[in-house]
């Protein structure tokens, strides 16, 4: 998946792989549908240093999600946590970053045509 900026926005202690990343859905609880996640984009693996963090993560069938992480049971795979929704038990993770920032956001009339209609 390729993905292209819809809007430019400057964050502290950004770095070349600083990215934001619009929350689609509810299942993050008090976070809220159209919010930023800022994190480095670098698509490392996922490290131990993750557990019981805030996560942009893409999983070994091409989803990008925002969860939470803990170890999983079977070697290797991942328990991905959210707020409200059915948690995803012993899941194949590709890469995942921490969640740096949240920034409140109400998309414009724009970001939401270049969403198209799943937004």
């Amino acid at each position: 998946m390729t993905m292209k900026p819809i809007l430019h926005v400057t964050f502290p202690r950004q770095t070349p792989a600083t990215a934001a990343l619009f929350l689609r859905g509810h299942r993050m609880g008090l976070l809220r549908d159209g919010w930023l996640l800022v994190y480095e984009h670098t698509e490392s693996p996922p490290t131990d240093a993750l557990v019981e963090q805030l996560c942009v993560l893409k999983t070994a069938d091409h989803r990008v999600l925002c969860r939470v992480m803990r170890k999983g049971r079977k070697g290797g795979a991942w328990d991905l946590l959210t707020g409200t929704g059915e948690q995803e038990l012993d899941v194949a993770v590709v890469w995942a970053a921490r969640v740096d920032l949240i920034i409140p956001h109400e998309p414009t009339p724009d970001e939401v045509e270049a969403f198209g209609s799943t937004y």
